[in-house]
């Protein structure tokens, strides 16, 4: 599903340090997500003097980017909340949000499928990428399902994979699982809603109408899950 009215997406610069390491967080390859898999608790204390010099610089601005992310978090809640089955994340009247991540509930029963909730995620967000859309994952299994949360709360160390794990139930935390598995992330590191013009976002809001006009032509496609490294 092609799409000829794809607007620029504007990057924000890379964290420093954050390819210093190819052993620790080795590149992704295209269509590759991170899967957060944590095995042990950790401390990052690589900070130096330049990088923290530009991170206080950054705060100067931190009020302005707020207020973009929550112009365009605005712009894409108002539309997708018309489209049915898809559930915009809500900010109560009394609270405010930053939006560092925009995540979209799919709703498969208003959608009409009864297949696993993550194949829907995945052929949605597949079909969303290939309008131009930076639909993404993000944290796909909840915390306590990670190894570090699973044995001795304790920094790693190399004989820490000799002890044994508790074993994960979903059940244990149902409602956190299942949203997980029905939702996708608007925006990414990389392209953050901070730093985009209202006009993308309409043209989010776009793809998104057309991939669910045409869902089962995203459903009858070969299907191929999501890559985690």
């Amino acid at each position: 599903m092609g799409s000829s009215s794809r607007t620029t997406r504007r990057r924000s610069s890379p964290p420093a340090g954050s390819r210093s390491s190819a052993r620790t967080c080795p590149p992704l390859e295209p269509g590759e997500f991170r899967s957060y898999w944590s095995y042990a608790v950790g401390w990052n204390y690589r900070s130096q003097e330049l990088s923290s010099a530009f991170a206080r610089s950054q705060l100067r601005r931190l009020d302005g980017y707020n207020a973009t992310a929550r112009r365009n978090a605005g712009i894409l809640t108002a539309g997708l909340s018309k489209l049915r089955g898809v559930t915009p994340p809500h900010a109560p009247e009394d609270r405010t949000h930053v939006y560092h991540k925009y995540r979209v509930r799919l709703e498969p029963i208003e959608l009409g499928f009864d297949g696993p909730s993550t194949e829907l995620r995945d052929r949605v967000l597949r079909a969303l990428q290939a309008e131009g859309v930076e639909a993404v994952v993000w944290q796909v299994h909840p915390l306590p399902a990670y190894p570090a949360f699973r044995g001795e709360l304790a920094p790693w160390h190399r004989r820490r994979g000799d002890k044994p794990l508790r074993e994960w139930d979903p059940a244990e935390y149902p409602e956190a699982s299942r949203l997980l598995d029905e939702s996708l992330i608007l925006g990414s590191e990389g392209r953050p809603l901070f730093v985009q013009e209202p006009s993308l976002m309409e043209r989010y809001i776009e793809a998104f109408d057309k991939v669910l006009a045409n869902l089962d032509s995203v459903l009858d496609a070969p299907y191929e899950p999501l890559r985690l490294r």
